[in-house]
């Protein structure tokens, strides 16, 4: 699993789970792009964790970032790493992931946003929120970007590489059917 939503009651993950056939507790990883409450919420319920038996895959740079803030971790960080303790997982960009994932670092939305690959595919996270703007004017940001001009590289060096290796982008705020090709 790539992210897990708001958690909120409008959120569609454990039907879409549901509908695949999977149960909460039959998931094993979970990659996560960045901290953001629309990405994380929907990992823990009422304090506790929600895919029991899975493995949490957070980027170092994005978990020391919101943890070592001024003021301490926002209350969502701070109850997801106490749900998840000894199953998160803090890894670097040279660590080996589970299933063949390769981590890329697409900093500037956040401290340490991370896109993933598996084969041709990118799960790119937040890296562009107007999917049709946006990819043809890649130094537009959304106020969401927490470090614009990182964010615009990071933006052109994923268009980049999706274009020149024929990579099938898929975003969290990316317009139904949520995925972009580039051949």
């Amino acid at each position: 699993l790539f992210d897990a939503g708001n958690g909120n009651k409008d959120s569609q993950l454990m039907g879409k789970l549901a509908e695949a056939g999977v149960k909460p507790e039959a998931v094993d990883y979970i990659f996560i792009t960045h901290l953001h409450g629309d990405h994380i919420g929907g990992l823990v319920k009422d304090g506790q964790r929600v895919f029991s038996q899975a493995k949490l895959y957070i980027p170092a740079t994005e978990l020391e970032a919101w943890t070592n803030r001024e003021g301490g971790a926002p209350q969502n960080v701070a109850t997801l790493v106490k749900a998840y303790e000894g199953s998160l997982v803090a890894f670097t960009y040279t660590d080996a992931l589970p299933c063949d994932i390769k981590a890329l670092p697409a900093h500037g939305h956040t401290p340490g946003h991370t896109i993933y690959q598996l084969d041709n595919q990118l799960i790119v996270g937040d890296i562009m929120h107007g999917v049709a703007l946006q990819q043809v004017h890649p130094e537009y940001c959304a106020r969401y970007d927490m470090n614009a001009d990182s964010a615009i590289i990071s933006r052109k060096a994923v268009l980049d590489l999706a274009r020149r290796d024929s990579l099938t982008l898929y975003g969290m705020h990316f317009p139904e059917p949520y995925m972009l090709t580039f051949k």
